[in-house]
Order: structure tokens, then C-alpha cells, then sequence
């Protein structure tokens, strides 16, 4: 992807220039069939696709993050429905996600409770 589709918060860092980083921007989950086709580790994954995706995320990722590597998933505490008893297919997904990344061994998890809450996972 060009520059010009780089979000606005990775040109500011200047992670999108590096010559040697590898970058997929997609809010879909089909990214993550191109993710599974990738080849190589990458050292950081950002996770914002549609949030019933989510649960989906956590194998593909953990293939292709080197150990050592951050997975980074927004929106987990998801204006606190995640807690309040909403039903929606969105809520129940990213709870979903966030029982299976928590369970999963491989990694190291905690959550920042900013705005919506981001997870941050390190794999082992």
C-alpha cells in the first residue's frame, strides 16, 4: 500500500518508511486469508477487522508473529458492553476473542482500559 493509504497515526511514527517493513492495511476479514498466505513473521499485528471476526484472528496471527511480536486488538472492552449483558453477535465475538487469546499459551495478555480498550498480546 502507498503512503497516501497509510493511517494518519503510522506516517507521524514513520514506521510506514522504514525500507524493510512489511504493512497490510484492511479493515476485513479477509485480510486474514492474505495474512495466511504472507510469508515470513512480522513483529507487530494490529487487529481492527469487523469485530465478529475477531475469534478468527488469533491462529493466522499467532502463525505468522515472530516470538517476541505484539498483537494489538482494539476495541475489546467495546464501550463496556463487553461487561453489561448486550447480546449483539459484536459483543459476543469480541468476548469470545478475548476468553481465547487469555486461554491461548502462547501468549502474554493484557488489556489498557482506554477509550473502547486495547489488548495487547506478546507472543512467547
Amino acid at each position: 500500500m502507498g503512503e497516501s493509504s497509510a493511517p494518519t497515526e503510522m506516517r507521524k511514527t514513520g514506521i510506514w518508511q522504514s525500507p524493510t517493513s512489511k504493512r497490510r492495511v484492511s479493515r476485513k476479514r479477509s485480510t486474514l486469508a492474505h495474512l495466511e498466505k504472507e510469508s515470513g513473521q512480522f513483529d507487530i499485528i494490529l487487529n481492527d477487522i469487523d469485530k465478529e471476526g475477531y475469534p478468527d484472528t488469533i491462529e493466522p496471527v499467532k502463525a505468522r508473529l515472530r516470538p517476541g511480536g505484539v498483537f494489538i486488538t482494539d476495541n475489546v472492552i467495546w464501550s463496556g458492553r463487553v461487561i453489561d449483558g448486550n447480546t449483539q453477535q459484536s459483543t459476543r465475538a469480541i468476548q469470545e476473542f478475548t476468553r481465547r487469546l487469555y486461554a491461548d499459551d502462547d501468549f502474554i495478555v493484557s488489556i489498557i482500559p482506554v477509550r473502547d480498550g486495547i489488548a495487547i498480546a506478546v507472543k512467547k
